[in-house]
Protein backbone atom coordinates (compact mmCIF):
# COMPACT_ATOMS: atom_id res chain seq x y z
CA UNK A 1 0.00 0.00 0.00
CA UNK A 2 1.28 3.49 -0.79
CA UNK A 3 0.68 6.70 1.16
CA UNK A 4 -1.94 8.01 -1.25
CA UNK A 5 -4.11 4.90 -0.96
CA UNK A 6 -3.82 4.98 2.82
CA UNK A 7 -4.94 8.62 2.99
CA UNK A 8 -7.87 8.03 0.64
CA UNK A 9 -9.13 5.05 2.61
CA UNK A 10 -8.60 6.84 5.91
CA UNK A 11 -10.53 9.82 4.57
CA UNK A 12 -13.43 7.48 3.78
CA UNK A 13 -13.57 6.41 7.41
CA UNK A 14 -11.42 3.29 7.40
CA UNK A 15 -9.18 2.96 10.45
CA UNK A 16 -7.82 -0.59 10.53
CA UNK A 17 -4.55 -0.78 8.62
CA UNK A 18 -2.83 -3.38 10.78
CA UNK A 19 0.13 -5.20 9.23
CA UNK A 20 0.21 -2.99 6.10
CA UNK A 21 3.51 -2.32 4.33
CA UNK A 22 4.22 1.43 4.29
CA UNK A 23 8.00 1.37 4.16
CA UNK A 24 9.45 4.73 3.06
CA UNK A 25 5.92 6.18 2.78
CA UNK A 26 5.69 9.98 2.73
CA UNK A 27 3.05 10.88 5.32
CA UNK A 28 4.44 14.31 6.15
CA UNK A 29 1.73 16.40 7.80
CA UNK A 30 -0.90 13.65 7.44
CA UNK A 31 -3.87 13.52 9.81
CA UNK A 32 -4.16 9.92 11.00
CA UNK A 33 -5.58 10.25 14.50
CA UNK A 34 -6.96 7.01 15.90
CA UNK A 35 -5.53 4.86 13.09
CA UNK A 36 -4.66 1.21 13.73
CA UNK A 37 -1.17 0.46 12.41
CA UNK A 38 -0.49 -2.49 14.69
CA UNK A 39 2.41 -4.62 13.39
CA UNK A 40 2.66 -2.37 10.31
CA UNK A 41 5.93 -1.82 8.47
CA UNK A 42 6.84 1.88 8.39
CA UNK A 43 10.61 1.55 8.03
CA UNK A 44 12.12 4.90 6.96
CA UNK A 45 8.66 6.48 6.62
CA UNK A 46 8.33 10.27 6.76
CA UNK A 47 5.93 11.15 9.60
CA UNK A 48 7.13 14.72 10.07
CA UNK A 49 4.40 16.80 11.74
CA UNK A 50 1.89 13.95 11.28
CA UNK A 51 -1.12 13.73 13.62
CA UNK A 52 -1.09 10.25 15.16
CA UNK A 53 -2.94 11.02 18.37
CA UNK A 54 -4.43 7.88 19.85
CA UNK A 55 -2.95 5.72 17.09
CA UNK A 56 -2.21 2.03 17.68
CA UNK A 57 1.39 1.38 16.62
CA UNK A 58 1.91 -1.64 18.86
CA UNK A 59 4.49 -3.98 17.38
CA UNK A 60 5.01 -1.70 14.40
CA UNK A 61 8.38 -1.49 12.64
CA UNK A 62 9.33 2.18 12.91
CA UNK A 63 13.07 1.81 12.34
CA UNK A 64 14.60 5.02 11.00
CA UNK A 65 11.34 6.97 10.77
CA UNK A 66 11.42 10.77 10.61
CA UNK A 67 8.80 12.01 13.07
CA UNK A 68 10.01 15.55 13.74
CA UNK A 69 7.22 17.54 15.40
CA UNK A 70 4.71 14.68 15.05
CA UNK A 71 1.89 14.28 17.57
CA UNK A 72 1.69 10.80 19.17
CA UNK A 73 -0.39 11.90 22.17
CA UNK A 74 -1.83 8.83 23.94
CA UNK A 75 -0.67 6.54 21.13
CA UNK A 76 0.23 2.88 21.71
CA UNK A 77 3.86 2.03 20.93
CA UNK A 78 4.07 -1.14 23.00
CA UNK A 79 6.67 -3.54 21.54
CA UNK A 80 7.24 -1.14 18.64
CA UNK A 81 10.70 -1.11 17.02
CA UNK A 82 11.82 2.47 16.47
CA UNK A 83 15.60 2.10 16.48
CA UNK A 84 17.35 5.16 15.08
CA UNK A 85 14.10 7.12 14.81
CA UNK A 86 13.92 10.92 14.84
CA UNK A 87 11.37 12.20 17.36
CA UNK A 88 12.90 15.67 17.76
CA UNK A 89 10.23 18.09 18.98
CA UNK A 90 7.56 15.37 18.85
CA UNK A 91 4.66 15.14 21.28
CA UNK A 92 4.56 11.76 23.02
CA UNK A 93 2.47 12.80 26.00
CA UNK A 94 0.90 9.81 27.77
CA UNK A 95 2.07 7.30 25.15
CA UNK A 96 2.33 3.64 26.09
CA UNK A 97 5.73 2.36 24.96
CA UNK A 98 6.09 -0.70 27.14
CA UNK A 99 9.13 -2.76 26.09
CA UNK A 100 9.52 -0.67 22.94
CA UNK A 101 12.90 -0.72 21.18
CA UNK A 102 13.96 2.92 20.89
CA UNK A 103 17.75 2.65 20.92
CA UNK A 104 19.83 5.48 19.39
CA UNK A 105 16.69 7.48 18.66
CA UNK A 106 16.51 11.25 19.06
CA UNK A 107 14.00 12.76 21.50
CA UNK A 108 15.55 16.20 21.82
CA UNK A 109 12.93 18.79 22.87
CA UNK A 110 10.23 16.09 22.72
CA UNK A 111 7.38 15.85 25.24
CA UNK A 112 7.28 12.42 26.88
CA UNK A 113 5.51 13.60 30.01
CA UNK A 114 3.36 10.99 31.77
CA UNK A 115 4.45 8.35 29.25
CA UNK A 116 4.57 4.67 30.24
CA UNK A 117 7.91 3.25 29.09
CA UNK A 118 8.24 0.23 31.36
CA UNK A 119 11.09 -1.98 30.15
CA UNK A 120 11.73 0.18 27.08
CA UNK A 121 15.18 0.23 25.48
CA UNK A 122 16.61 3.76 25.12
CA UNK A 123 20.22 2.64 24.72
CA UNK A 124 22.21 5.56 23.27
CA UNK A 125 19.13 7.75 22.76
CA UNK A 126 19.27 11.54 23.18
CA UNK A 127 16.83 13.59 25.27
CA UNK A 128 18.37 17.06 25.35
CA UNK A 129 15.73 19.54 26.47
CA UNK A 130 13.06 16.81 26.52
CA UNK A 131 10.19 16.74 29.00
CA UNK A 132 10.16 13.43 30.89
CA UNK A 133 8.09 14.66 33.82
CA UNK A 134 6.17 11.82 35.50
CA UNK A 135 7.47 9.29 32.98
CA UNK A 136 7.21 5.70 34.20
CA UNK A 137 10.52 4.16 33.11
CA UNK A 138 10.47 1.18 35.46
CA UNK A 139 13.24 -1.21 34.39
CA UNK A 140 14.00 0.79 31.24
CA UNK A 141 17.46 0.83 29.68
CA UNK A 142 19.09 4.26 29.39
CA UNK A 143 22.64 2.93 28.97
CA UNK A 144 24.72 5.54 27.18
CA UNK A 145 21.71 7.83 26.76
CA UNK A 146 22.03 11.62 26.82
CA UNK A 147 19.61 13.07 29.37
CA UNK A 148 21.53 16.29 29.84
CA UNK A 149 19.08 19.21 30.29
CA UNK A 150 16.07 16.85 30.22
CA UNK A 151 13.24 17.72 32.62
CA UNK A 152 12.87 14.74 34.98
CA UNK A 153 10.46 15.92 37.67
CA UNK A 154 8.67 12.99 39.36
CA UNK A 155 9.97 10.48 36.78
CA UNK A 156 10.05 6.85 37.92
CA UNK A 157 13.43 5.26 37.13
CA UNK A 158 13.10 2.27 39.47
CA UNK A 159 15.49 -0.51 38.36
CA UNK A 160 16.44 1.52 35.27
CA UNK A 161 19.89 0.99 33.74
CA UNK A 162 21.73 4.33 33.93
CA UNK A 163 25.17 2.98 33.02
CA UNK A 164 27.08 5.60 31.06
CA UNK A 165 24.11 7.97 31.05
CA UNK A 166 24.85 11.67 30.60
CA UNK A 167 22.89 13.51 33.29
CA UNK A 168 23.20 17.11 34.45
CA UNK A 169 23.58 17.71 38.18
CA UNK A 170 20.04 19.07 38.17
CA UNK A 171 18.79 15.90 36.51
CA UNK A 172 20.61 13.69 39.00
CA UNK A 173 19.15 15.63 41.89
CA UNK A 174 15.65 15.49 40.39
CA UNK A 175 15.84 11.70 40.20
CA UNK A 176 17.51 11.40 43.59
CA UNK A 177 14.59 13.26 45.16
CA UNK A 178 11.94 10.98 43.64
CA UNK A 179 10.65 8.38 46.09
CA UNK A 180 9.67 5.80 43.43
CA UNK A 181 13.11 4.42 42.67
CA UNK A 182 14.84 1.54 44.40
CA UNK A 183 17.85 1.63 46.74
CA UNK A 184 20.28 0.51 44.04
CA UNK A 185 19.21 3.28 41.66
CA UNK A 186 19.46 5.76 44.52
CA UNK A 187 23.05 4.68 45.26
CA UNK A 188 23.96 5.04 41.57
CA UNK A 189 22.45 8.52 41.41
CA UNK A 190 24.19 9.64 44.59
CA UNK A 191 27.51 8.38 43.29
CA UNK A 192 26.97 10.12 39.94
CA UNK A 193 26.28 13.42 41.72
CA UNK A 194 29.40 13.07 43.86
CA UNK A 195 31.60 12.28 40.86
CA UNK A 196 30.19 15.12 38.80
CA UNK A 197 30.64 17.60 41.64
CA UNK A 198 34.17 16.35 42.30
CA UNK A 199 35.02 17.02 38.66
CA UNK A 200 33.75 20.58 39.01
CA UNK A 201 35.27 21.23 42.42
CA UNK A 202 31.92 21.83 44.10
CA UNK A 203 29.45 20.01 46.29
CA UNK A 204 25.71 19.71 45.96
CA UNK A 205 23.58 18.18 48.67
CA UNK A 206 21.89 14.92 47.71
CA UNK A 207 18.65 13.86 49.37
CA UNK A 208 19.38 11.81 52.48
CA UNK A 209 22.87 13.19 53.19
CA UNK A 210 23.44 14.62 56.62
CA UNK A 211 24.64 18.13 57.45
CA UNK A 212 27.85 16.56 58.80
CA UNK A 213 28.83 15.67 55.26
CA UNK A 214 29.20 19.39 54.59
CA UNK A 215 31.25 20.13 57.68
Amino acid sequence: MDAQELLIRYGRGERDFSEVDLREADLCGATLAGINLQNANLVLANLTRADLRGANLSGANLIGIDAIGADFGRAKLTWARAIGANFVGARLHQVSAIEAMLAVSRFDRADLSQSCCIGADFDGATFRGANLARMNALGANFSGADLHSAFLSDANFTDANLSGTNLSVEGMLALAEVRHHDAQTERVLHEMVRQRQANHGARVRVTGESDAAYG
